[in-house]
Parts: structure tokens; C-alpha cells; sequence
């Protein structure tokens, strides 16, 4: 037997079993991509079906985007200092959830205290006894969370918010639902 021939036909027969290999391999490719094509291609046919959902989700989004839009700005020119120190503070209290949640030392952010003192929407309400009371309730509340340990701060967080919304029943309804969110 020569060099370089195999037992079943030689050289030559090996070398025809490999193009007709490769021409079945080749074929089933071209077959996959032939079907393929006709899919894609029958696909455009059928595009039109879709068209009413793809209009309705168009107009949806745009709604949508629209409501964000009709809303009024957060930080109002007429809003008062206490109003807009409410805000800071809710933005604060939230931060300060998720680092009683991660079991972390909550860090304010804002001067708290300053809800004594700073000037009301309407005038003499922060002079209140009532208010003052409450005030103070809600600033023990936040010196209790910021003192407590990280297994017992979710305890003192949660009687912060209740101290929030104590206050807000009795002076100031508007934002309870807001801050409900915060428990």
C-alpha cells in the first residue's frame, strides 16, 4: 500500500467522502437559511396586523408622558419655609429608611430642628403650644433612631413616622399619604 492512501479507496476516495461531506453540510446550511428567509419574508406580509397595537402603544406613552408633564412643580415661589423644610426632610426620613433597612447608622441630612422655628404657610400655626409639643415629640423620635442600635432602629424609625403623622392629622392633612409611603 503507498503512503498517504487509506484501506477503503486510497487518497483519492477519502478526499471524496470530504467534499461530499462538506457539500451535505453545506446544503443542510443552505436549506436552514433558504427556510429562514421564507419566515422573515412571509413575516413582512403579516407586519401590517400589528400596526394598530404598535399606534396604541405610541398614544399610550404619550399620555403618559403628558400626565408628568400637567403636574405642578415641586418647589412652588409661594411656598412657605416650613413647606419647603417638610420636603427636605421627607427626602432625608427616606434616606434615612433605607439605611435603617441595609441595618446601617441612619445620617441626617437636614436641620430637623428647624421645623420649630421656620415660618409657617399659615403664620402664627408654628407658635402653637400644640405644634411645639408635637415638634418636640417628633425631635425625641429622631434623637431615639439616631441613638439606637442598628437591631433596634427599625422600632425608633417606625415611631418617627408615627410622630409625622400624629402632627400631620391634627395641622396639616395634605401630605399623610405621602408620608405613609415612608413606613
Amino acid at each position: 500500500m503507498l503512503s498517504g492512501t487509506s484501506p477503503k479507496g486510497g487518497t483519492i476516495g477519502c478526499l471524496i467522502r470530504i467534499v461530499v461531506s462538506l457539500r451535505a453540510d453545506y446544503q443542510a446550511a443552505y436549506h436552514r437559511l433558504y427556510s429562514f428567509t421564507i419566515i422573515i419574508t412571509n413575516m413582512k406580509f403579516h407586519l401590517h396586523l400589528f400596526r394598530p397595537a404598535f399606534l396604541f402603544a405610541a398614544v399610550a406613552m404619550s399620555v403618559f408622558a403628558l400626565s408628568f408633564a400637567a403636574q405642578p412643580a415641586e418647589n412652588n415661589a409661594a411656598d412657605s419655609e416650613l413647606t419647603l423644610l417638610m420636603r427636605q426632610m421627607y427626602y432625608d426620613t427616606a434616606m434615612m429608611k433605607s439605611a435603617v433597612k441595609k441595618r446601617q447608622k441612619p445620617v441626617p441630612g437636614v436641620q430637623h430642628n428647624q421645623l420649630l422655628s421656620a415660618v409657617a404657610t399659615e403664620g402664627k400655626q408654628t407658635k402653637s403650644p400644640a405644634y411645639q409639643a408635637m415638634g418636640q415629640a417628633y425631635l425625641k423620635a429622631l434623637n431615639d433612631l439616631l441613638a439606637a442600635t442598628p437591631k433596634d432602629a427599625k422600632d425608633h424609625y417606625k415611631k418617627l413616622i408615627d410622630s409625622c403623622m400624629s402632627c400631620h392629622t391634627a395641622f396639616c392633612p395634605g401630605p399623610k399619604m405621602r408620608i405613609e409611603k415612608l413606613y
